[in-house]
């Protein structure tokens, strides 16, 4: 299998694979709502949703690394460092959120003084946010070194939706904002995920169609 033509389709499936995860395991957990409940309610519940959940995100990690050989061919001739910074930006990101996803959680290695399972998952998903978001910026430069101005500005725009609805988030715990925005975390995770997600997707896409192209024209 050559992953630096084929790596785009790995791309695509894990970024549908993803964004749907929440709204097919949430038929199986009767108290979760979609606006208000956070993706990682299940992981903290037990049984066969908890299984399901921790082999999606291993599965899903799995085809995010797949993807890096493609998404470094793509961009090496425009920046051979910057396509470097962007495959270790997915990489964290496929290790941090997802794979350490499925091994960690809550329930594992949880001492009196300290949760070591709770604290691996909390930090590595704070690393693999960061460097996806830093990834989009990469993004945005090898289209800017590209002079693809359409697309840049599309990277930069999402960059911002993802800044603004991670804040949302994050400020929802502070007790006096809940009542106006913390009843709805579920909703703006779901939407930084989405915008997080979308840069990668459409060069990925575009990819897919600028190959399948170029291989009609050899006929």
């Amino acid at each position: 299998m050559n992953l630096r033509k084929n790596g785009f389709y790995f791309m695509v499936i894990g970024v549908i694979s993803e964004l749907i995860l929440p709204f097919i395991l949430g038929v199986f957990v009767s108290d979760f709502n979609q606006i208000i409940n956070v993706i990682s309610k299940f992981g903290e519940t037990k049984g066969f949703v908890n299984i399901v959940f921790k082999t999606w995100e291993i599965t899903n990690g799995i085809l995010f690394l797949m993807a890096i050989p493609a998404f470094f061919t793509r961009f090496r001739n425009t920046s051979k460092k910057l396509a470097r910074y962007l495959s270790l930006s997915i990489g964290l990101f496929a290790l941090g959120d997802c794979i350490l996803t499925g091994l960690f959680d809550s329930s594992m290695l949880n001492f009196k003084i300290i949760n070591i399972g709770k604290f691996i998952h909390g930090s590595a998903s704070l690393v693999a946010f960061i460097a996806i978001i830093i990834g989009i910026l990469i993004l945005g430069k090898l289209y800017s070194l590209e002079k693809n101005r359409k697309m840049a500005n599309i990277t930069i725009i999402n960059f911002i939706l993802v800044g603004i609805f991670m804040i949302l988030f994050a400020v929802s715990k502070v007790d006096f904002l809940y009542n106006i925005i913390g009843r709805y975390r579920g909703l703006w995770q779901k939407l930084s995920l989405l915008f997080t997600f979308l840069p990668f997707f459409i060069v990925a896409v575009n990819s897919i169609f600028n190959n399948i192209e170029n291989k009609n024209s050899l006929f």
